[in-house]
Order: structure tokens, then C-alpha cells, then sequence
């Protein structure tokens, strides 16, 4: 571990950048870390792109307003419109919406119960399958990413045979540092807005305000860096949960600053890189829609034409995002390495 004693983040990079690109296997585990994040984003900001679109003023734009043949043939389209967009609404309303309220009527109370009930316990099934197969995936990452930094090489089967079974201490630390810091937090600031309401003295209000929040913001810092090196420590030391985290909440004492400054950097790095990427595909949808929007005949059924942009820039955003992350966890790995060696050091 004294490979990496100084901390240095050009050295982190420089090794992480060669390690990504070396062993490729990484990245499969990094797809199931992030593919299904990915494609929701993408999903969504997607279907952002036609909801500005339905003025229906833009639909009759292409005459003047002041034209007569304007006026004559769009007076009488407008009325027709409207009868024959609500007819539908107001047939439901009229009609299918009175069965469907006398059907549902019939229905016992305990049958909906017994529905909330069986939609409850899918809804748990599925979160607690979601939570265990990220865990799965982190934890086999994080050996996966100390094999190739240490030994040059790496066996999926192996890594993932020791992350299966440290599965229930990530869980463990994704739910429970995070939730004991909240309800602690809720409780003190109950507690004191109880007490200052009983003493009322404004001194001490604002003393205990300037005091209270950079000390709730420190701890709130010192709790989300410890849960970066906590499953690593879970992992790779086979500590429990628990002492996994104290050991990481000890180990970044003196790296505080340095961990901000390089999850900082990853940051602007990692989305830098991501709009460089989407730059060129940004560039064809803006030269392909702007030219249509300003001449005012946009529809929004054209939007159907950047469906190939989009199926083609979707993998692309994937694999991208599993590449980046591959190269943060290598870094991390590294960040940890000097972390655990110099609080090794100060010990002995």
C-alpha cells in the first residue's frame, strides 16, 4: 500500500485512465451499476423536447394574420375543432365513467385491502431485490478494482464470489449511517427549538445558530466522505459494517479537504466528457429543428425523425457513463490505498 503513500491526484488519474482502458471487464460490472440510471435520464429528457410544442397557434402560422384567405379559412376550422376533441371526453363522462363507478362500488372493502397489501409487498420484494443486486454490483466492483490495481489482472468469478458476500454490509451502509445522522438531526434540532422557545434569550439563539449549522454541515461532510472508503474497508479488510465505517471515519481525519477536492474534480471531469460527447448529436437535433421552429412550421410529429439520434446516442451515453465510473472507482481505490497506509502509519 505505500505505492501510493503521497497524495497525488495527476498519479490517480494517470493509473486510473491505463487500468480503465487495460481491462475492459470493468466496465460490465460498471453497466450494471449504471445502465438503468442512465437510460431513465435519458428517457426523460427526451420526452422534454415535445412538451413545449402544442400551441396550436403554430399550426395555422404560415399565412399572415392580416390576410382575408386567412381569415375565411380559418374561422370556420376553429369551432368544428372543438366539438370534435371533447366529444370523446364528455361520451366518458356520460357514459363508461358512471359503469366504472357502479362496478367498483360493488367491489368488498376488503378486496381493496388485501390489493394494497399484495402492491405493498411487490413494492418491497422488488426495492429489497434492487438494493441487494447493488450491492452485489458495488461490492464485486470494489474487488474487482483492487485486483487490477494491485495484481494487473482479473477474474470476474472471483469478484464476484466475494462480493455476494458482503452484500448485506452495503446495504447495511447505504441505509443506516445516513438515516441515524437524520433522525439525530431532527431530534437536536427539535430539542433546541424547544429550549430556546422556553428561554427566548436572541443572544443565545444566534450563538447556538452560528455554532449549530457549521457543525451539523462538518459531520454531514465526515459521514458522506467515511461511506466512500466504508464498503472498501467492508470489502477488502472483511470488517463488519459497523467497524468498517468507524475504521473509515477514522482513516479521512487528516484527508478531508483533499477527498472535496478530488470528488470536485471527478465532477467537473466526468461531465465535461459527457458534454463533449453529446455535443456533435446536440449540434445535428439543434441544425435539423431550428431552421423549422423559426420558420413557424414545426410539428410535433417531426420529433419521430431523431429517433435514430437518439437510439444511437443512448448506448453511446451508457457505455460512456460506465466507462467514467470504472475510472472513479480506480481512483477511489487509489484515495484509499493513502488513506488506510497513513492512518496505518500514525498508529504505530
Amino acid at each position: 500500500m505505500s505505492q501510493y503513500s503521497p497524495w497525488s491526484t495527476r498519479q490517480f488519474y494517470s493509473k486510473a485512465w491505463s487500468i480503465t482502458l487495460k481491462h475492459k471487464k470493468l466496465w460490465i460490472i460498471a453497466l450494471a451499476i449504471t445502465a438503468g440510471t442512465s437510460s431513465n435520464s435519458f428517457s426523460s429528457s427526451g420526452s422534454n423536447h415535445s412538451s413545449p410544442q402544442k400551441s396550436p397557434s403554430s399550426q395555422h402560422s404560415p399565412l399572415p394574420s392580416s390576410s382575408p384567405a386567412n381569415l375565411t379559412q380559418n374561422t370556420p376550422t376553429t369551432p368544428p375543432d372543438s366539438p370534435s376533441l371533447l366529444e370523446p371526453i364528455t361520451l366518458f363522462e356520460s357514459t363508461t365513467w358512471p359503469q366504472i363507478r357502479n362496478t367498483l362500488s360493488r367491489v368488498p372493502p376488503t378486496t381493496y385491502i388485501l390489493l394494497a397489501l399484495q402492491l405493498g409487498v411487490i413494492f418491497i420484494f422488488f426495492i429489497t431485490l434492487s438494493m441487494y443486486g447493488q450491492g452485489w454490483a458495488v461490492a464485486t466492483m470494489i474487488q474487482a478494482t483492487a485486483d487490477t490495481t494491485d495484481h494487473d489482472q482479473l477474474s470476474l468469478h472471483s469478484a464476484s464470489l466475494k462480493g455476494i458476500t458482503k452484500v448485506k454490509s452495503l446495504i447495511w451502509l447505504n441505509i443506516f449511517p445516513s438515516l441515524a445522522f437524520v433522525l439525530v438531526s431532527i431530534l437536536t434540532a427539535a430539542i433546541t427549538a424547544i429550549i430556546l422557545a422556553i428561554i427566548k434569550n436572541t443572544l443565545l439563539t444566534i450563538l447556538i445558530i452560528i455554532i449549530g449549522i457549521p457543525t451539523w454541515i462538518y459531520f454531514l461532510i465526515s459521514i458522506s466522505l467515511s461511506l466512500i472508503f466504508a464498503p472498501r474497508h467492508a470489502v477488502l479488510q472483511d470488517l463488519p459494517a459497523k467497524k468498517a465505517f468507524i475504521q473509515a471515519y477514522h482513516s479521512i481525519h487528516q484527508l478531508k479537504l483533499k477527498m472535496l477536492g478530488l470528488g470536485l474534480t471527478n465532477f467537473l471531469a466526468s461531465t465535461a466528457i459527457f458534454l463533449i460527447a453529446a455535443s456533435p448529436f446536440i449540434g445535428i437535433v439543434l441544425l435539423t429543428l431550428w431552421p423549422i421552429i423559426k420558420s413557424g412550421q414545426f410539428n410535433p410529429a417531426m420529433l419521430i425523425l431523431l429517433i435514430p439520434v437518439f437510439l444511437i446516442l443512448l448506448p453511446l451515453m451508457i457505455t460512456l457513463s460506465a466507462i467514467i465510473r470504472t475510472f472513479k472507482f480506480v481512483i477511489w481505490y487509489q484515495a484509499y490505498q493513502v488513506a488506510t497506509s497513513q492512518h496505518h502509519e500514525a498508529q504505530a
